[in-house]
């Protein structure tokens, strides 16, 4: 089988966090022996339309050659040294593979804000890291052709969500200390998050950083925290 990571990202020459991630995490795919593939969605961003959204669409921009892609957000940072490989053994290549968001393990998994707030009922699963068959990617380019201009939350989180809520056949559902968001454990607040999040197998700098500058020091810090181990 043909496995590949693919990180979609958009202008990385004008953001620090974003180089300083990238350089990292091609460390740590070369170093984990794994294929993967940096997609740069500025020559396919259609109007309106969140570069998320493309995600739905990997298969097909990287011409079908991959039975299985993992998406895996510019922000998911590995921890240790096997990071990358404990999830690929935590896939089944069968199956769609998401972790369980950790709004949600916030608050015992019982209630998230996205549900609360009533914009989707069927909320569980983070889409920073998201492993697709290319067996289903026709039902994904459905989703984006059917819901790419929505103005819903969130952009491409909810119709996945909607989607595998109703189809838990096809879903293997990952340990959520595969997919950290410190924004959700008031990560942004701690002096470093790499040494606060001990269990965590990645760290996802997302959800409401203060600012880039502020998101900028908190990745430098984890790499030079993990470079140290």
């Amino acid at each position: 089988m043909k496995t590949c990571i693919v990180v979609l990202c958009k202008g990385i020459e004008s953001s620090q966090w974003m180089s300083y991630a990238k350089s990292f995490l091609e460390d740590r795919f070369s170093e984990e022996n794994v294929e993967y593939l940096f997609l740069d969605t500025t020559p396919l961003q259609e109007n309106r339309v969140h570069p998320a959204w493309y995600k739905l669409l990997v298969h097909k921009h990287t011409n079908y050659k991959y039975d299985y892609i993992i998406c895996w957000d510019l922000d998911i940072l590995p921890t240790r040294k096997n990071s990358i490989q404990t999830v690929l053994s935590d896939i089944d290549p069968e199956k769609f593979y998401l972790c369980v968001d950790t709004d949600l393990v916030s608050k015992n998994i019982n209630s998230s804000s996205f549900i609360e707030n009533d914009a989707c009922s069927n909320f569980r699963w983070n889409t920073g890291l998201m492993g697709i068959p290319k067996k289903y990617s026709e039902n994904f380019e459905i989703i984006h052709e059917n819901n790419s201009y929505s103005t819903r939350n969130s952009w491409e989180q909810y119709y996945v969500n909607d989607y595998l809520y109703n189809k838990l056949s096809l879903l293997k559902e990952g340990d959520w200390n595969n997919n950290v968001i410190i924004g959700c454990l008031g990560g942004w607040t701690v002096p470093n998050p790499f040494d606060e999040f001990k269990n965590a197998i990645n760290i996802h700098y997302s959800i409401f950083p203060p600012n880039h500058i502020f998101r900028t020091e908190k990745i430098k810090l984890h790499i030079d925290s993990f470079n140290a181990q």
